[in-house]
């Protein structure tokens, strides 16, 4: 029976051998000479798709080139090298390394390639720091804006408790979230009909009530899809000054304290380290310094940025020369500094006055110098060393301790009054102003005196920075005086 059953049953066909390599079969040369003689290809339709390809590349001039290289040593994937060229042309090779920096801390955003860039390790706290005018928020503006990562900013100059702080946190974090929900909802019918629950933003200081308000509107962006979201602290030296560093150290402990670290990041902008600020030697936060620009790079960057601004764009590339190196570096550079803002507000009003003297052609440099000394006088609001000195003095043999004796020389009794009681204004709390400037009145009231203590200010001196005093508060020191 069983010998019938094998001879009712149908032939097997034999199996086909499974044409699988692996990995290492695919990368050996002998199986892609193989495969080259299997699929032959005639040499003429080789050069022809050579040259083709040639001709279809854009040739690249060698800024672009040396860009295009930083990006591949960081692994930047090709489709955010794109976004990122044109804020790299805009700030040239002085900072293409912060740029760099800022994309191996915090990543490339949503979608990105992250398989092409593993050894980038995106960071929960970013501190980017150096002197005024370098560009350090516009720089880190528009990298988020060029690679579309979802962020919100906070100025800490406008912030004057922790309360406040907390409740601006949580209602920009909220409108966030109400903003991913019309570009994601369409595609997502999850996504469309979930809403973001308005926290409440009332007595938000104790870190409980913070942190509930806070993962609603988190939650809802990562059902949105977002990967990242960046929480900007611009000029971190005053919440600190005012806050203390306990109320930093907070902020920054955000992303653990909210299991986010993936997601959430807080990234801060100030004049000095980290270190300088005051917080806990056990918390180490990445750093990206701004450098001061060289003279070259001040030089390079005015002569890229000034045909950008409003009405210079047909101002001739002779003319912007001449009053960039003989103008803006010679003379506005000795009292403004290397501040780029301030420089490019020179610059542009001395090529708005210029006017058809530009285009002549005739411009001497006396006139340049009184153009250049009166727009950084009316810049800085300061007196300036020209008409502090004499006419018969000279002012490039002064020091700066002359020119400020000079100054105090013509002002009267009256104005060296006034400006000394807005120094002592804006650094004096308001609560001593009885104790220092009406000793007769602190007499009369030390019994029923209340002794307040206040805050250590642990912040260096030259982050500190003068407080803003009313006007009837200036006045009556003022007098007092």
């Amino acid at each position: 029976m069983a010998d019938m059953q094998g001879m009712m049953s149908p032939p097997q066909r034999p199996r086909p051998r499974l044409l699988e390599r692996t990995s290492d079969e695919l990368d050996d040369k002998k199986y892609r000479q193989q495969l080259k003689k299997a699929h032959p290809q005639k040499p003429e339709l080789a050069e022809d798709h050579g040259a083709k390809r040639q001709r279809c590349q854009p040739a690249m001039d060698p800024e672009t080139q040396h860009f295009l290289k930083c990006m591949e040593q960081h692994e930047v994937p090709p489709g955010r090298r794109e976004r990122l060229l044109p804020l790299m042309h805009r700030w040239g090779p002085a900072r293409v390394t912060q740029v760099m920096g800022l994309w191996s801390l915090l990543g490339d955003g949503p979608g990105g390639e992250t398989t092409t860039s593993l050894h980038r390790r995106c960071a929960t706290s970013l501190h980017v720091w150096g002197p005024t005018g370098e560009g350090k928020t516009e720089v880190v503006s528009g990298f988020l804006e060029e690679l579309g990562i979802r962020h919100i900013w906070l100025n800490c100059f406008c912030i004057s408790s922790q309360g406040e702080l907390h409740s601006r946190l949580a209602k920009l974090l909220t409108k966030a979230g109400e903003s991913a929900q019309p570009s994601v909802g369409s595609s997502s019918p999850a996504a469309g009909s979930a809403g973001v629950a308005a926290p409440s933003t009332k007595n938000l200081r104790p870190i409980d009530r913070l942190q509930a308000a806070l993962r609603g509107p988190l939650d809802t962006l990562d059902r949105m899809g977002c990967d990242k979201v960046v929480v900007v602290l611009d000029h971190i030296e005053e919440l600190s000054r005012r806050l203390g560093a306990s109320a930093l150290e907070l902020l920054l402990s955000l992303p653990e304290n909210l299991h986010r670290g993936e997601m959430l990041s807080i990234l801060t902008i100030g004049r000095v380290p980290m270190s300088s600020i005051g917080l806990l030697d056990g918390r180490e936060t990445v750093e990206v310094p701004f450098w001061p620009y060289s003279d070259s790079e001040a030089e390079a960057l005015l002569l890229r940025l000034l045909p950008q601004r409003p009405r210079l764009a047909h101002v001739d590339r002779a003319t912007l020369q001449l009053v960039v190196s003989s103008g803006l570096l010679k003379f506005a550079t000795p009292f403004i500094g290397r501040n780029l803002h301030s420089l490019l507000e020179v610059g542009q009003d001395v090529l708005l006055q210029l006017g058809a003297e530009a285009e002549s052609g005739v411009l001497s440099s006396a006139k340049l110098h009184k153009l250049v000394t009166e727009a950084s006088r009316r810049r800085t609001g300061f007196c300036h060393p020209c008409s502090a000195l004499d006419s018969s003095q000279e002012v490039e043999g002064q020091t700066p301790q002359a020119v400020a004796s000079a100054t105090v020389k013509r002002m009267t009794k009256a104005e060296m009054r006034l400006v000394l009681a807005a120094y002592l204004g804006s650094r004096i709390d308001k609560q001593d102003d009885r104790q220092l400037f009406c000793p007769e009145g602190q007499r009369r009231r030390r019994r029923g005196s209340v002794i307040t203590r206040h805050k250590k200010d642990d912040a260096p001196p030259q982050v500190r920075a003068p407080r803003p005093i009313p006007l009837p508060r200036l006045l009556a020191i003022y007098h007092r005086l």
